[in-house]
C-alpha cells in the first residue's frame, strides 16, 4: 500500500508532461516582467556608461560646434587614479558615510523604541510631530493650487482673459 501511495504522487503518473513543463515555468514567468526592467533601466545603463567612459569628446572654439569623439582606452582611468583630487573626494564620501550612517540608524532605533515604549508620555505627540515634516509641503501645494484656481476664476468673472490684461 505506501508503494502504491508513492507512484500515484510521481509526475508521470495521471498527468500529461505538459502540465508539469507548465508548472515549472510558471515561477520564471512572474519573475520575467521583474527581470527584463532590471535589465533595461539598471544593467544596460551600466554597460552603457563603461562604454562611454572609453571615449574622449572634446569640444573646439565656443563650444557650439559639433564634439569630436576619439577612442581614449584606459587613458581617462588612469588620469583619474594619477588625480589627487580624486582620492580627496573619496575620502570625503567615506567620511560621511562612516559618521552618518551610524548616527542615523542610531537615532532611528532610539526614537522608534521610545514611541515604542510603554513609560514615554505624549506619545501621540511626538508621532505628530515625526510626520508633520512629511504632510506640510503637500498641504502647502494643495493650498496654493487652490489660491491658484480661485485667481483663475476671478479673473473669468471679472472678464479678463488674462493675468495681463489687469489694470493695477
Amino acid at each position: 500500500m505506501a508503494l502504491e501511495s508513492v507512484t500515484s504522487l510521481s509526475p508521470s503518473v495521471g498527468k500529461s508532461p505538459w502540465f508539469w513543463r507548465r508548472r515549472e515555468l510558471t515561477p520564471y514567468l512572474f519573475v520575467l516582467p521583474f527581470g527584463l526592467l532590471f535589465l533595461l533601466f539598471f544593467i544596460a545603463p551600466i554597460f552603457y556608461a563603461i562604454y562611454e567612459s572609453l571615449f574622449r569628446s572634446q569640444r573646439s572654439g565656443l563650444g557650439l560646434g559639433a564634439a569630436t569623439v576619439n577612442f581614449n582606452g584606459l587613458s581617462n582611468y588612469l588620469q583619474v587614479i594619477h588625480d589627487p583630487d580624486f582620492y580627496t573626494g573619496v575620502g570625503r564620501v567615506l567620511l560621511f558615510m562612516i559618521v552618518q550612517v551610524p548616527v542615523m540608524l542610531g537615532l532611528a532605533l532610539l526614537l522608534a523604541l521610545l514611541l515604542d515604549s510603554m513609560v514615554v508620555r505624549f506619545k501621540p505627540f511626538f508621532r505628530l510631530a515625526f510626520f508633520v515634516p512629511y504632510a506640510i509641503p503637500g498641504i502647502i501645494a494643495a493650498l496654493f493650487d487652490l489660491g491658484l484656481d480661485r485667481l483663475q476664476y476671478a479673473d473669468h468673472f471679472r472678464g479678463l482673459t488674462s493675468h495681463s490684461d489687469r489694470n493695477l
